[in-house]
């Protein structure tokens, strides 16, 4: 499972993303704004549990909580 998070986290799919309108995931990828584009987070939630694991373009965004980031 660890390696299926990591893949996940990682997508090499994001740069190309950012630089290219044509790309599915252009849009999500964009919406971010700021220094550090934030990670997708597949390790938040009952892992071990769910049935159905949903990548969201938005990631627990919390002030007081560490998430990480591309740089």
């Amino acid at each position: 499972m660890n390696t299926l998070i990591t893949q996940i986290a990682r997508c090499g799919e994001v740069e190309k993303a950012k630089t290219d309108i044509n790309h599915p995931c252009n849009k999500i990828v964009c919406s971010q704004n700021g220094h550090a584009f934030q990670l997708p987070e597949p390790w938040n939630g009952d892992i071990g549990n769910v049935k159905i694991l949903f990548i969201s373009s938005n990631p627990s965004i919390d002030k007081t909580k560490h998430h990480p980031a591309s740089d």
